[in-house]
């Protein structure tokens, strides 16, 4: 049997997670609560850098992975993430995510100040269009979850 577990910060890969657990209905876990129990796991994550978030403990874990999705909000970036944290071959889903800085807590709220401040900086130094975008999901939030997205990457997976 496949398992759906998942990392999430903002609650987006988790509404996600869920979501593909009533289309598929295999069992959903956090990552942490995860035992190791099904055959094979669908993970899902947040992306952090370039990196999906949980998914290397995962792997540690010795789990076999059937897919991964990344959630995130810079759709852009997806290329990179998926040479990032997956070999070639193994099914990667793009998710586009959300963001509130108001959600985050701790460090990540430290983090989300800095890069807003050196955002700031830098549109104000060569204002463009993809700096302003960015700048405004941060000051903003955003939130771009999708059903499309999240269809395309149950179809797969139930072929």
């Amino acid at each position: 049997m496949t398992a759906i577990v998942y990392v999430s910060n903002t609650g987006t890969a988790k509404r996600y997670a869920e979501a593909l657990a009533e289309k598929t209905g295999w069992p959903c876990f956090a990552a942490d609560k995860y035992a190791g129990t099904a055959d094979d796991a669908v993970f899902l994550g947040w992306v952090l850098g370039g990196e999906i978030q949980g998914l290397k403990k995962l792997r540690e874990s010795g789990a076999a992975i059937r897919a991964v999705g990344a959630v995130g909000v810079l759709a852009q970036e997806a290329d990179k993430v998926r040479e990032k944290n997956c070999p070639a071959g193994e099914p990667f889903f793009f998710l586009p995510g959300a963001f509130d800085v108001k959600k985050q807590k701790g460090l990540y709220k430290l983090m989300c100040g800095m890069l807003v401040k050196a955002i700031k900086a830098k549109v104000k130094d060569s204002p463009d269009k993809e700096g302003e975008k960015i700048l405004s999901i941060f000051e903003n939030g955003v939130d771009l979850y999708s059903e499309e997205a999240l269809q395309e990457m149950a179809d797969s997976l139930n072929n």
